[in-house]
């Protein structure tokens, strides 16, 4: 279950920013100062709501939950074999949670989402603060004057809070997200093919269809401790997708005068296009290791060493998460 959370938030949320390329495209038919206002208002609320889901869908859990548990398990508290350590979560982190917090309560409303943050944060501060306190007695080695006595204690709670306080609070974040998401991204797909931005256009439906892709491998259940149970053939039908989404990418992306209406450059469609070719080998190396029937090494499983090796969803996930961010820095310039 912790996989399937972390990885389908992912799937989910991360184009929001793209939605200030609307609202560039459409300030000179805006005729209210004050609509206009309101608009970029809400723009910015979503973004930090979006940031939020970003860190928890990423570092939160792949430095410091899905370690953490890595290392001491889920259920009854089991000393590490190797060194204790647990990742603390920083300051600039910390103020991500109470910005999202301090927004939640101001104008305009987002109802879906502004009650589930004001409930998540607080239990999301509790958990950060005692895994905190956690690092604190590791790194300096205190568990070797009390035999992890209070490490226990630490993972108790840990425990505690996470699945009956945390998880059930960012489900509830984590699908007012995935709703937002979807709905800006229908709105802008529309407006960009009514404008005939194709290039935008196709740079975004590239991202939709990898998305696709990885919401079938998660959506089955599937890591990289059960690759081998990939049913393969919906997941071959959706890469095919994305490959014709990338060569119309190509072909829109030769046209100079495309390029120039929509504000873009040569070097930038070719950097997507090798950011996409990343992720569609990604999902080949994916589709070759079910095929051939290669499970995913114990020890890379048991290290965390996933987003590096071939044939993984994990190394889809990060492939696929640069070039979103390759995405948003490109398309709201």
């Amino acid at each position: 279950m912790l996989k399937k959370i972390v990885l389908l938030v992912l799937c989910c949320t991360m184009l929001s920013a793209c939605n200030n390329v609307k609202a560039k495209e459409n300030s000179k038919e805006t005729s209210s100062k004050v609509i206009k206002s309101q608009e970029q208002m809400r723009i910015d609320k979503e973004n930090v709501y979006v940031d939020l889901n970003n860190f928890i869908t990423g570092r939160y859990f792949t430095d410091i939950i899905d370690r953490y548990f890595i290392m001491f398990g889920t259920e009854e508290f089991v000393k590490s074999k190797g060194a204790p350590f647990v990742n603390p979560v920083v300051q600039h982190e910390l103020d991500l949670v109470d910005k999202a917090l301090k927004c939640s309560k101001k104008e305009p409303r987002i109802e879906e989402l502004d009650s589930a943050v004001q409930d998540l944060a607080p239990k999301m501060k509790k958990l950060i603060n005692v895994m905190n306190e956690a690092h604190t007695y590791y790194n300096q080695k205190d568990y070797v004057d009390d035999n992890y006595e209070k490490g226990a204690q630490y993972h108790n709670q840990i425990v505690d809070i996470y699945f009956n306080e945390f998880v059930p609070s960012l489900q509830v974040f984590l699908e007012g997200i995935e709703q937002m998401g979807e709905k800006k991204r229908k709105e802008d797909m529309k407006n960009m093919k009514d404008q005939d931005l194709m290039i935008r256009y196709y740079m975004l439906d590239i991202l939709c269809k990898a998305q696709d892709v990885q919401n079938e491998i998660y959506n089955q259940g599937i890591d990289s401790s059960n690759i081998l149970k990939l049913n393969i053939v919906p997941v071959k039908e959706k890469y095919k997708l994305l490959i014709e989404s990338i060569g119309k990418l190509k072909e829109y992306g030769k046209d100079n005068t495309r390029l120039e209406k929509e504000r873009l450059v040569a070097a930038q469609i070719e950097q997507y296009l090798q950011s996409s070719g990343a992720v569609k080998a990604s999902i080949t190396e994916i589709i070759q290791r079910v095929e051939k029937k290669e499970p995913v090494d114990a020890f890379d499983i048991q290290h965390g060493y996933l987003k590096t090796g071939s044939g993984t969803p994990e190394k889809l996930d990060s492939q696929l998460g640069s070039l979103i961010d390759y995405y948003n820095r490109t398309i709201t310039r």
